[in-house]
Parts: C-alpha cells; structure tokens; sequence
C-alpha cells in the first residue's frame, strides 16, 4: 500500500483535519495508526511468515540443566529481525524435506505437475497405497507430533527428530503500512479512520471556538461521538469476513 496517499486520503480527503488546522497532529495520529490500529488490523487479517528451522544447529537449543520430554528451540531470522515481526501465533510444523510418494511432501506435488498430463495407472496405485500406508502409521503410533509457541521466539517441539530442517509457519502482526495489499485498502482506512475519530473527539469535544484572523474555528465535532460504537460494529463485521475459510484460499503471505 503507498503509505502517502493513505495519510493524505485519511488526513485530508476523509477527515478533513487540514481545514479544522490540525496538521501539527499528524505525527501524532500516524504514531496512534502504527500502535493501535495496525496491530487490530493484524488480529482480524492474518499476514503469514514461514521461516526455516535447522534442528542440527547447537545455537538454536534452548539450553536445560535436566532432560524431558519435548525440546525448546530459538527461532533465528533475519527477515523477521529485520523488520521486528511480531509473532502472534504458531500455525504449522512441516519437514523441510520428504518423499515424491508422500501427498504430503512438496516434492509429490511437483512430481504430478511435472506430469500431469502422462499419469498412468501405476502412479495412481503408488500414490493411493502411500496414503493408505501412511495412515496405518500414523493411527498406530501412539506418540504424536505436538508443537507450541511459548513466546520471545521460543518454539516447544515434541515427539519431533533432534536433525533435519523443519518449515515453522507463523502468523505476524504486519511490520508497517506499507506491507499492507491494496486489497484490504479500504478496510484498513476505515479502521484508522474510526481510531482517529476516538482520539480527537474525546479532545476536541472539550474546546470551545479558536479565534482566528479569519474567524472563529469551531472545533466541536459532535458528529463523530458514535466512532467507539461504529468501531466495534466494524469489528464485529469484520470478524465474521476474515475467518480462514472465508479469505480464499490461504491468508495473505509476506515476502
């Protein structure tokens, strides 16, 4: 999203604060969009990151003085350190690598691209029995994988192998206004818009007219007490729109 127009559609075209003579507020109200709003939008959208765990690498552990079941590791990224993503939850554990007769490996699905259009009854059988064995397995152990995110960058492994790569997807709170998709545009100003209506109403309902060489500047905008009550409508609205099964097919991923 081009961060200036959006300052200049929120500050100017929408609200019209240039004209009421509150362009010394616009830091201020650009800090309130990072800190309060940016952070809401993150809870309702969900921004994906995938980084890569190496299980092999000693400066990953979380060191313990007793052993225990399960094993804490360190998630190391420049990306996220970068631009101080903001993990909110931990979504999926994945091997970084697997079979091409595993459905659930990547190297499967690029075999059947590869051959799409000369699938024959023998890859079939193969790709169907994989399954079936696969499930056998996997019903049959009673030890299951479990995973947890305990916060400061620290993910709880357990029943996982101590070598190998493992694919850890997280959801993040998005890094800045600028990594927001023109998509959720529209969305997004309207949530920054009712934020800012909260803060400058619960100020400027306080302040009688501003003389001013060209006249009096009424500052009252007795219009905007329903902004606290627009925004939980919104959110609840929101909620019900932004459920994974109902944002297409994946959530929107950050690069």
């Amino acid at each position: 999203m081009d961060v200036s127009s959006f300052y200049k559609e929120v500050f100017e075209y929408t609200l019209g604060l240039d004209v009421l003579g509150l362009e010394n507020r616009f830091r201020e109200l650009a800090d309130l969009i990072n800190d309060k709003t940016l952070v809401t939008f993150s809870n309702y959208i969900p921004c994906l990151y995938t980084t890569r765990l190496d299980l092999n690498d000693k400066n990953a552990y979380v060191r313990e003085e007793y052993g225990r079941i399960g094993r804490e590791y360190h998630i190391h990224d420049a990306t996220m350190d970068k631009f101080n993503l903001k993990i909110m939850d931990l979504l999926d554990v994945e091997f970084s690598s697997g079979s091409a007769l595993d459905p659930e490996s990547e190297y499967y699905y690029s075999s059947v691209m590869v051959s799409r259009h000369n699938i024959d009854l023998m890859s079939m059988l193969m790709g169907a029995e994989s399954t079936y064995t696969r499930t056998l397995i996997d019903s049959s152990i009673p030890y299951k994988r479990y995973e947890e995110y305990r916060g400061n960058g620290v993910v709880f492994l357990q029943n996982y192998p101590t070598d190998g790569q493992l694919d850890v997807k997280f959801r993040v709170q998005f890094p800045n206004i600028a990594s927001i998709p023109e998509g959720y545009r529209e969305t997004f100003i309207q949530l920054a818009i009712y934020d800012i209506k909260i803060k400058l109403y619960n100020e400027l309902k306080y302040i009688e007219d501003i003389v001013t060489p060209a006249g009096n500047l009424n500052l009252r905008v007795s219009d905007w007490d329903s902004a606290e009550r627009d925004r939980v409508e919104f959110l609840r609205e929101l909620r019900t729109k932004s459920f994974p099964d109902r944002l297409r097919d994946d959530y929107f991923v950050l690069l």
